[in-house]
This record gives C-alpha cells, sequence and structure tokens, in this order.
C-alpha cells in the first residue's frame, strides 16, 4: 500500500467532509443562503420520507405492474 492509499483510508471521514463542505459552500454562493437553505431543507426531508415509505420491494412491484 502506497502512502497515498494509507492516507486516503486513515483519513475517509475528513476528505468526505470537506468534500461537502467546498459543495456547500460554492452551493450557498451560486444561488444565496436563503435558497441554499430551503433546498437542504426539503432534501433532507425527501430523504426522510423516501426512507420511511419507499421500499424495494414496493419499486419493484410498481415497476412490474408498468410492463
Amino acid at each position: 500500500m502506497n502512502k497515498l492509499e494509507k492516507f486516503i483510508k486513515e483519513n475517509v471521514g475528513m476528505l468526505v467532509g470537506g468534500a461537502l463542505a467546498l459543495i456547500l459552500i460554492l452551493f450557498i454562493l451560486e444561488v444565496g443562503i436563503v435558497k441554499a437553505i430551503l433546498i437542504t431543507v426539503v432534501v433532507i426531508v425527501g430523504i426522510i420520507l423516501g426512507k420511511k415509505f419507499i421500499t424495494y420491494d414496493k419499486i419493484r412491484e410498481f415497476l412490474k405492474d408498468k410492463n
């Protein structure tokens, strides 16, 4: 294992967090703070509702009915 692979494996959380922070800051600068907050809240609500109500079996059943 070379040094880069070792660094990535040891610091994966830090790297993902830094990348997410960079994306969030660029998003805020592009669309504005209020719109960014609104979009973030809507996405989080969508994730929560999707996790609660949508399952693999329901999607498979829905797609099966369409064929």
